[in-house]
């Protein structure tokens, strides 16, 4: 592939290698539905759509139970260019989309579903108990769209995003979901749940886990004349970003976490020490410190345990409230752990000076959305990795879906922290295998539209759907083998 193609839409990248995208569109039955509009006491206005994509039977599952529509509920604020009638059902259908998109992109079969919830609010100044009753108000809108017939719903099962993460929002969903209906599996229509209410111990890690698995393969082959390290910097001190750099600067590592930026009362905050000191530590102490409580400066609290604990980088650190100092920090990878839209055409010039400024070596999206395609083909213009969500962030998607298969074991299985990261681990690891094959076969480099190939002919091979011969037989050949 070309870097002339690298900025190309997914519609064009299936043109591109004869994937039929239409036929696999009707294939995979996209559909939306429109679950209701409320108020809530305060007078807040909610509006709620689920979507789902895929026809995906999992023959490992005998019941069907799993052969159901995955994904979060995510809450949005409605803006003032935006109408919402207008907006929610394609938004929620690209997201339920993206999430079969990951799944195939990891050799899952799985449906993809999205719950989108938009209100009239900013999401992170609702209170708590407000959260609970909206996802109760999601679950009973749900189970009348179950009641009319509607198949994506009977089948949908939600899952914490942005805004509604907390487990004690999705153990409220339960609740009232089994309330409700009085099923006796009530714990599998919803994931992320407390351990309490039949969690998975290792889901707050696993979205983490596989960005550090991803950064990992992506810096396997690369060596940086003269030191034995290679530097790390993090876009987001939040549920993702802190357990990473949890697991990049553990005692054998050889990374050096280097920056780290978040947000606090609005404004962004950027802590860097310089490179070849060995970075910050971030041990399991801090990191429990920071994530016990998320209404902190955290950026504070990072420089005040490093001057207590790492003494030789006190003097050493730098403090900016420039908005996006982080892209400014001189780092061989830039990890995406907090928000979308961040890698833009105007934060990524097409000039070889500013993108080695943002990462010498790549860029690792641990967030979904975090570089758009006009970024995208620069960063691969100067020879930099793009590592694309599909393949860098699927952990929590995974751990949810172990999550939900012991809640619905009529054997009572439950993994704990060992085994789903072992499990994950052994899914991602053959994963990547297979998508270096894949891109040798292609004749590219460039990983993020390769996982868009590979996700979109794995399934095109699955629903019969026309395709150029050579990705068929990459497909046909390994079912065989």
């Amino acid at each position: 592939m070309s870097v002339a193609l690298a900025g190309a839409s997914e519609s064009e990248v299936a043109q591109m290698y004869g994937i039929d995208s239409r036929e696999l569109l009707v294939a995979e039955l996209p559909t939306v539905i429109r679950l209701g509009e409320f108020a809530s006491y305060h007078g807040r206005h909610y509006m709620v759509d689920r979507a789902h994509h895929g026809r995906v039977i999992d023959p490992e599952d005998e019941n069907g139970r799993l052969a159901r529509y995955f994904g979060g509920s995510r809450m949005e604020q409605v803006t003032a260019n935006m109408n919402p009638r207008e907006y929610i059902g394609p938004a929620a259908a690209r997201l339920a989309r993206g999430m079969i998109n990951k799944y195939s992109a990891v050799d899952v079969d799985q449906n993809g579903g999205k719950a989108l919830i938009l209100v009239d609010a900013d999401p992170r100044k609702i209170p708590f108990a407000e959260k609970q009753w909206v996802m109760g108000q999601v679950a009973r809108l749900a189970h009348g769209a179950r009641i009319a017939g509607n198949e994506g719903a009977i089948r949908s099962i939600f899952a914490p995003d942005m805004y509604t993460g907390d487990p004690g929002v999705i153990d409220h969903f339960a609740r009232k979901y089994r309330k409700i209906t009085n099923d006796p599996f009530y714990l599998g229509s919803a994931a992320g749940k407390s351990l309490e209410a039949g969690g998975n111990e290792f889901r707050p890690d696993a979205t983490s886990w596989s960005v550090f698995i991803a950064l990992e393969k992506a810096s396997a082959n690369i060596e940086i004349p003269g030191r034995d390290y290679q530097s790390v910097k993090i876009q987001g001190a939040g549920n993702v970003g802190l357990p990473f750099a949890k697991f990049a600067s553990g005692k054998r590592s050889k990374y050096e976490i280097t920056a780290i930026s978040d947000y606090y009362d609005g404004v962004e905050s950027t802590i860097s020490v310089p490179e070849g000191m060995g970075g910050m530590a971030f041990t399991e102490e801090l990191t429990k410190q920071l994530l016990a409580n998320p209404d902190q400066d955290k950026i504070a609290a990072i420089r005040e345990y490093v001057q207590k604990h790492q003494p030789d980088l006190a003097e050493k650190i730098e403090i900016s409230y420039k908005p996006g100092a982080i892209l400014e920090v001189g780092a061989d990878w830039l990890v995406l752990a907090a928000k979308g839209d961040v890698l833009t055409a105007e934060t990524v010039p097409d000039d070889r000076e500013k993108v080695d400024a943002i990462a010498r070596c790549g860029v690792i999206e641990g967030a979904n959305h975090a570089v758009s395609e006009v970024a995208h083909a620069r960063l691969v213009k100067y020879g930099k990795e793009d590592v694309p969500g599909a393949l860098a962030n699927p952990g929590g998607t995974l751990a949810s879906r172990i999550e939900v298969a012991d809640n619905l074991s009529v054997i009572g299985a439950k993994h704990g922290y060992v085994e789903t990261q072992r499990q994950i681990s052994s899914i991602l690891n053959a994963a990547w295998g297979q998508h270096e094959k894949f891109m040798a076969m292609l004749g590219t480099t460039d990983r993020r539209q390769g996982a868009v190939v590979y996700s979109l002919a794995r399934r095109a091979v699955a629903h019969g759907v026309d395709l150029d011969s050579g990705l068929r037989d990459f497909f046909v050949s390994r079912q065989a083998a």
